[in-house]
C-alpha cells in the first residue's frame, strides 16, 4: 500500500515540477520587470538623537529592546 503510494508520488513529481515552473514563468511575465513595490516603514522616537544612538549602539544591551534577540556575545 505505502510502496504503491510512494511510486505514484515519484511518477507524478516531474509533472508537479513542470507545472510549478510553467506557472512561475507565466506569473513572472504578468508582473513585468518592475517587480513588487518595496515595503517601507518608519518609527518616530520622541528622544534626542544622541540618546537614541547611544541605545542603538550599545550592542550588549540590544536584547532588552530587540525581543527576537536572546543574547549577544562580543568576541
Amino acid at each position: 500500500m505505502i510502496g504503491g503510494l510512494i511510486r505514484l508520488v515519484i511518477r507524478l513529481a516531474p509533472l508537479g515540477i513542470l507545472g510549478a515552473w510553467l506557472l512561475d514563468r507565466r506569473l513572472r511575465g504578468r508582473a513585468g520587470e518592475a517587480g513588487p513595490e518595496p515595503i517601507t516603514t518608519s518609527v518616530v522616537v520622541d528622544a534626542p538623537i544622541e540618546r537614541v544612538w547611544a541605545v542603538l549602539a550599545d550592542i550588549e544591551r540590544q536584547p532588552e529592546w530587540m525581543h527576537d534577540l536572546k543574547s549577544v556575545e562580543l568576541l
